[in-house]
């Protein structure tokens, strides 16, 4: 007689207490213009880790001493204020722990008479690539600038001004500044005579507004594409930089424009829809708004949004693009002529790890 034995099953469980993977350094590092001639740097790690932090500084952001730092601190101290010395403006190289570098500067610049002027350095593409800083600024009109923000602006030494604004925009202007490319590229101002003359007539209302201002995006891709086009092919000259993109307000068809040159460089939509709002808290609307005082409420409400940046506008621009072209990358290789040798070259010149 055969005896049967039950199987018998024994489970060995093995803990690992470490792994031999190391995990890559992430840093979010950003650089605010403070107040009493200091600049703030603030920086996040992850994974969370101890070291130390070299700050090299330099007047250009291609060019830096590397032989010794303009500062240093602890990685676990997430902030340093850098004392200026002087009104030029720095970039700077943070360091960290010798393992990873981010190249950093103000967003903002502080030039007196321009408002919501502003650098589009430091934001990242799908690939992980950020815009080089001191490359592309945008700004609000430059007719009002004071002697001493001539002297501010004159620091970044701007290769290519691109005007965006029409021609009854500039009449009476007379500044001293002067620039070695002008590329007159005239957009229609989407808040006009036309636009004011409803508002005060009381036949404007805040939905009218935003109805209105989303055609205006829609009809930026559709009316300046040839222009555009031009302007993309001499952002591929790097004989071109930097380069300032100047309107009204610096607001929305500089948005559009600076949008447009963002998406050539791959940079994801929400980010460039941020940007673009930022010019909520850079652009006086009340002074802008003057006129509008004495207007009923619903037309003030209408007037704010001619003023404003929202998102609406910029993301009905981008789906109108895809609806009509397909995709962003069709729009920009057939409309704009972007061919996979601009964009390389564009890309080069705009682009660094």
């Amino acid at each position: 007689m055969n005896r049967v034995y039950p199987s018998l099953f024994i489970i060995f469980t093995l803990f690992s207490q470490y792994s031999c993977l190391t995990q890559k350094m992430e840093v979010v590092c950003v650089c605010k213009e403070g107040q009493q001639f200091q600049d703030t740097i603030k920086w996040e790690v992850y994974p969370e880790t101890e070291g130390s932090v070299e700050i090299f500084a330099s007047s250009s952001p291609d060019n830096f001493n590397l032989s010794s730092p303009y500062t240093t601190a602890n990685i676990s101290d997430r902030v340093v204020l850098i004392p200026r010395l002087s009104e030029n403006r720095k970039y700077f190289m943070v360091s960290f722990d010798r393992k990873e570098q981010v190249f950093v500067t103000n967003r903002i610049l502080n030039v007196e008479g321009v408002a919501n002027i502003r650098d589009i350095g430091g934001y990242a593409n799908e690939t992980g690539e950020f815009i080089k800083w001191g490359k592309i600024f945008r700004s609000g009109k430059l007719i009002d600038i004071t002697e001493n923000g001539m002297e501010k602006l004159n620091q970044l030494h701007i290769k290519s001004l691109v005007d965006l604004r029409t021609r009854p925009e500039k009449l009476n202007e007379n500044n001293a500044l002067t620039f070695p490319e002008v590329i007159e590229m005239p957009m229609k101002l989407p808040f006009n005579e036309k636009m004011k003359n409803l508002l005060m007539q009381e036949r404007c209302k805040r939905t009218d507004a935003i109805v209105y201002m989303q055609d205006c995006f829609y009809q930026f891709t559709k009316d300046y594409q040839k222009e555009l086009a031009s302007l993309m092919n001499r952002l591929t000259k790097k004989n071109s930089y930097p380069v300032l993109i100047e309107c009204g307000t610096g607001n929305n068809r500089s948005g559009f424009v600076t949008a447009m040159i963002m998406l050539a460089l791959e940079i994801p939509e929400e980010t460039i829809i941020q940007d673009y709002l930022l010019s909520n808290s850079y652009i006086d609307i009340e002074r802008e708004a003057a006129f509008g005082r004495q207007l009923p409420i619903s037309e003030q409400e209408a007037l704010t949004v001619f003023m404003s940046a929202q998102r609406g506008f910029m993301e009905y621009a981008f789906e109108k693009i895809k609806q009509e072209n397909g995709s962003i990358e069709n729009y920009l290789s057939k409309k704009l002529r972007m061919t996979p040798q601009k964009r390389e070259k564009l890309q080069q010149i705009l682009l660094t790890r």
